[in-house]
């Protein structure tokens, strides 16, 4: 367990979401708990694994531009961050800030919720499965800190109030941006005649999504569709992991046999059946899922709803936009995505990312994927310009 705990904290630094220093992993083992390092935390640290709910645990100050994100959003007079993204929704509810590093008031953040923020010492989240789950949860965090803030950053400008954070905090946050993604990017070509060869391509593009930085390897499932069949990126996979963790599934989803396969089977099986598309990938660029949330329509009745029944055609560019919650049902994702893709290769999802598709292989989505999470970040400043100087003009 323990060389687990080291895997985690090593693919994290990978990833670039944590600091300098190395992060605390711990997990709880027959034995006791086991940590990756040592650290003069752990004493403190091994209290939350007297919860019932915990049997791993990552803590670590997150890396830039996620430090300073944290820092500035952590400062707001609030006793919890309440993000809007899809992964936020599901996993956490709200983030608790706790303003001092004591066991108690940590246990007492954590007693109902899977992940804390400590201003000044970083992020602490918990899991009942040693150790990925809580790796998951730390990176689902940062996206979620991301997101929150650079959305209520535009959503301040829109309203033509003052923003949360000084503009040069804004400023210096954008300059540690990492560079976008630039192609065009050649991916094994199709069609893709052999389950050997869809692996491959398979493992190729979700391996691609994370060496150009598009998302972290948590956040997306890819599938290809070949005869009566789907072959889907399991739970939990990680992207850049993807050998051994590609299963089949039967398009029919009356037939069983979809055991371990990603969250978003039914989606993907809506799109394969009801599109001529065979090559799909789903993933969280950052810039899509934050303009997907950007509505003007402050008189709406029904705000809290936007992710599930919105029906206002919204488009970002030419990419459509539509709600949809998770599952298969008449609201869900399964029934709103397909539709959308019938004049565009691409989707954006309501606070939840992309889906881009192709014919035969994954070169046009990879391509579309780089493309559009370059074009939404690009749209987002100059919406911010736009705006900050439409203020400037009253």
């Amino acid at each position: 367990m323990k060389k687990l705990c080291i895997e985690f904290a090593e693919k994290a630094a990978s990833a670039g979401i944590v600091g300098p220093d190395p992060p605390v992993v711990g997990a709880a083992t027959d034995r006791g708990i086991v940590w990756n390092r040592a650290d003069s935390r752990t004493p403190l640290l091994e209290k939350l694994f007297s919860l019932p709910h915990v049997n791993g645990l990552f803590f670590s100050m997150p890396g830039e531009p996620y430090a300073t994100i944290m820092n500035s959003l952590a400062a707001m007079p609030a006793h919890a961050l309440f993000p809007k993204d899809w992964e936020t929704r599901v996993y956490f509810h709200d983030i608790p800030i706790v303003h001092s590093f004591r066991p108690d008031h940590i246990v007492s953040a954590l007693t109902t919720r899977k992940s804390a923020i400590v201003p000044g010492e970083g992020i602490i989240t918990v899991s009942d499965h040693p150790p990925k789950m809580a790796y998951v949860y730390y990176s689902s965090v940062c996206f979620a800190l991301f997101i929150k803030f650079f959305a209520d950053y535009l959503d301040n400008c829109s309203r033509q109030c003052e923003p949360f954070v000084d503009k040069s905090v804004f400023h210096r946050i954008r300059e540690l941006l990492q560079q976008p993604a630039t192609g065009p990017f050649y991916l094994r070509p199709g069609p893709l005649s052999s389950e050997k060869q869809i692996h491959a391509a398979i493992c190729e593009a979700g391996k691609r999504i994370i060496d150009n930085g598009l998302v972290d390897s948590c956040q997306g499932n890819i599938s290809y569709r070949y005869g009566s069949s789907l072959a889907i990126t399991c739970a939990g996979a990680h992207l850049d992991e993807l050998a051994g963790n590609i299963i089949a599934c039967p398009l029919d989803k009356r037939l069983n046999a979809s055991f371990g396969a990603s969250s978003e089977l039914p989606v993907h099986r809506a799109i394969a059946a009801n599109t001529p598309y065979r090559a799909i990938i789903h993933s969280h660029p950052k810039f899509a899922v934050i303009l997907s949330m950007d509505c003007s329509r402050y008189e709406c009745t029904q705000p809290d709803h936007c992710y599930t029944t919105c029906s206002i055609p919204r488009t970002i560019g030419d990419i459509p936009v539509v709600s949809g919650e998770g599952g298969s049902g008449p609201h869900s994702i399964s029934a709103t995505v397909p539709p959308a893709l019938g004049e565009y290769p691409a989707a954006i999802v309501y606070g939840h990312g992309l889906f881009t598709v192709g014919n035969d292989d994954f070169c046009t989505p990879f391509n579309k994927l780089v493309e559009i999470e370059n074009y939404c970040r690009k749209e987002y400043f100059r919406r911010v310009n736009e705006r900050i100087n439409k203020k400037n003009d009253y």
